[in-house]
């Protein structure tokens, strides 16, 4: 992972804020929102915007080719 936590959570947030993410009600809401809301403050956890933008970043990023994919195998053995 690289970058700064504010640049690789905007698309999470614009995401969020145009009203497309949806929690399963549950007891840990409260402190999932919590969490969100006070994101970029210092000393206040953030560990659930990290998961939340790394799982948008993955679940939306554009696979690699077959070509890549095959490329990227190789160089791992």
């Amino acid at each position: 992972v690289s970058g700064s936590k504010l640049t690789r959570a905007e698309p999470y947030e614009a995401y969020a804020e145009a009203g497309n993410v949806k929690l399963v009600r549950g007891p840990w809401n409260e402190a999932f929102l919590n969490e969100h809301d006070a994101f970029i403050t210092p000393g206040v956890h953030d560990d659930t915007v990290d998961v939340g933008s790394g799982s948008f970043k993955y679940l939306t990023e554009k696979p690699p080719s077959t070509a890549q994919a095959m490329a990227n195998r190789g160089r791992n053995k």
